[in-house]
């Protein structure tokens, strides 16, 4: 049984809460129990408050949203045997979106948006309409010009994500239906199909162009029979986010992932376990968007003339555009020997 949560974010008019209420319907079907977290923003408006500044009103949607969303989690703690989907309007990291000072902003909150990415397993980002179908409401008041500076916010806010996917804009709603029911049905599955291509070691100016997040990971792989088990460390500047996971492979670029986010303690325990056979991979991991893709590019301590790439899938033939900055040296999606678990078994 699992619990999938999945946040919905995107520009203005960008068709996601138009989405999620249809999607509401569709799964209600399909999954054991399905939870909607309405956009909290909008609650605020509608309550009429007074605010001092743009600060004090993100504040407001911040702590409804906390309330909403620990609402819910007070519905599923006794779902254990249920599969259950939880969608967000928004979540925590939109509220950085609309401010300019991030630090007082966690000042005033007490979450960072970094961590706030791990409050949601998947992040859904919905490209904006076309500017013929844009359109104005009582609550959303930006024009399209300013709606599309909007979107490049949350863009870079929510880039870093561990778990992002981009949904491009369609000519009909129902296309637009049909694509995130894609991707929601490829999550369900709880599968990775990647591309991964061994790539020059990128200039800082050509990796800096694609306005990448960048953060630091320590993966340790422990001894299994079962498949590649592994714990990793996830840090950005003085916070760390810890996981364990078990990858069992179905082809070469297939694979089964069951990942979870544990404890600073649990993580220490699980290193007990660590294979004594394989170093710890360390790396810089670059994260950003490109034409509607989301690649992670990892720089490897051991290696200073190449590095990876990497693009996830919903499957191995979806047509994609690789990062014309980025020198492919090979398409290594097929070979173990580029495996960071195999990696990790040499002599570095």
């Amino acid at each position: 049984m699992s619990i999938n949560k999945i946040v919905f974010t995107g520009a203005p008019c960008s068709g996601k809460t138009e989405v999620l209420r249809k999607l509401e319907k569709y799964y209600k079907d399909k999954i054991d129990c399905v939870f909607v977290c309405k956009e909290a923003a909008s609650e605020v408006k509608k309550s009429r408050t007074e605010f001092l500044d743009m600060y004090d009103f993100q504040r407001a949607v911040y702590e409804k949203q906390i309330e909403n969303e620990n609402k819910i989690e007070e519905q599923i703690k006794d779902l254990a045997d249920k599969n259950v989907l939880v969608f967000y309007d928004r979540g925590v990291c939109d509220g950085y979106s609309y401010v300019y000072d991030e630090n007082r902003f966690f000042n005033i909150i007490g979450e960072s948006r970094y961590t706030s990415f791990f409050r949601y397993d998947t992040a859904l980002l919905f490209e904006i309409c076309y500017e013929n179908d844009y359109n104005k409401s009582n609550v959303r008041t930006e024009d399209y010009a300013d709606a599309l500076k909007l979107q490049d916010k949350i863009i870079s806010c929510y880039v870093g994500h561990p778990h992002l996917r981009y949904i491009k804009s369609a000519q009909t709603f129902d296309e637009k239906i049909k694509r995130v029911i894609e991707e929601i049905d490829f999550i369900l599955q709880e599968k990775e199909i990647e591309k991964k291509y061994l790539i020059k070691y990128p200039s800082y100016d050509d990796l800096m162009s694609y306005n990448p997040f960048i953060c630091d990971i320590s993966q340790t792989y422990l001894l299994s029979n079962l498949g590649s088990h592994r714990v990793r460390e996830r840090r950005y500047k003085n916070e760390s986010i810890y996981y364990e996971t078990l990858k069992v492979r179905i082809t070469p670029s297939e694979c089964y992932e069951s990942e979870r986010i544990i404890t600073k303690e649990e993580y220490y325990e699980l290193l007990k376990s660590a294979d004594p056979n394989k170093n710890t991979i360390n790396k810089k991991r670059c994260c950003f968007l490109y034409k509607g893709k989301y690649f992670e590019l990892d720089l490897f301590d051991f290696w200073d003339d190449k590095a990876f790439l990497e693009v996830e899938l919903k499957n191995i033939n979806e047509a994609f555009n690789l990062p014309e900055r980025i020198k492919i040296i090979k398409d290594v999606s097929d070979d173990e020997h580029y495996k960071n678990n195999y990696l990790a078994g040499m002599k570095l």
